[in-house]
């Protein structure tokens, strides 16, 4: 009897922790700063991945002033990891977010760029991805004067981690200088491609978020994600 219950127990056991430790993304507990622990270990968390393939996207404004910047974003979007992947960017452009809208909700404000959560976890999100229109309040000063090509670079930048993918200089095989000098946001648990120096995620990039452009590992990334 005391066998089979020692049997048992080691079955129950084997059944929720295969591997022998649960898996950190899909633990649901808090660490000591208050964060999940699958958003920490994120990137594309694996979970945080979209299950669909339409991916709607709305503005919390639609001021006129922000027209022709707000084509931008879109152009952006499109032109980049729509284009080397199997999602579409469905954007509401006449049609302000409305509460719990599902897509991604964007705000525009003298802000620092950047989204709230990663991938999916920004669904139906108000405020969910953050962007910066205002030529003065730009971080970089060499967006003086170029800022099209910095709004397009911004954007291009903030979808990927609204697609679920993390900052490239925080991956365990960065190079010590990059990661210990511009290591942010969340740590990837999926490595998609090989480090990446031109990851257009990459801060490490010598040209600023890769101009806007997605490198060849990046759009093979996405295509590996998102076929």
């Amino acid at each position: 009897m005391h066998s089979k219950l020692l049997i048992l127990l080691f079955a129950i056991a084997v059944s929720v922790y295969p591997t022998g430790e649960p898996l950190a993304q899909e633990s649901h507990q808090d660490d000591s700063m208050g964060r999940r622990i699958e958003e920490k270990y994120g990137t594309i968390l694996y979970r945080t991945r979209w299950k669909v393939k339409i991916i709607k996207v709305c503005w919390e404004s639609l001021s006129t002033s922000t027209q022709d910047q707000r084509a931008l974003v879109e152009a952006a979007a499109t032109n980049s990891w729509q284009h080397y992947s199997g999602i579409r960017f469905d954007f509401q452009r006449n049609q302000r977010c409305q509460p719990n809208q599902p897509g991604v909700h964007i705000q525009v404000g003298s802000v620092r760029p950047r989204t709230e959560k990663l991938g999916k976890l920004l669904d139906g999100r108000e405020n969910g991805m953050k962007l910066n229109f205002n030529p003065d309040t730009f971080a970089r000063i060499e967006c003086k004067g170029r800022e099209s090509v910095c709004i397009t670079a911004m954007a291009v930048h903030e979808f990927g981690h609204a697609l679920g993918f993390t900052h490239e200089q925080n991956r365990p095989d960065a190079p010590p200088e990059c990661r210990d000098e511009h290591a942010s946001g969340s740590v990837g648990d999926y490595l998609v491609t090989k480090y990446d120096p031109k990851s257009i995620m990459n801060y490490c990039e010598p040209l600023w978020e890769g101009n806007g452009e997605l490198s060849p590992l990046d759009q093979e990334a996405v295509r590996a994600v998102y076929p």
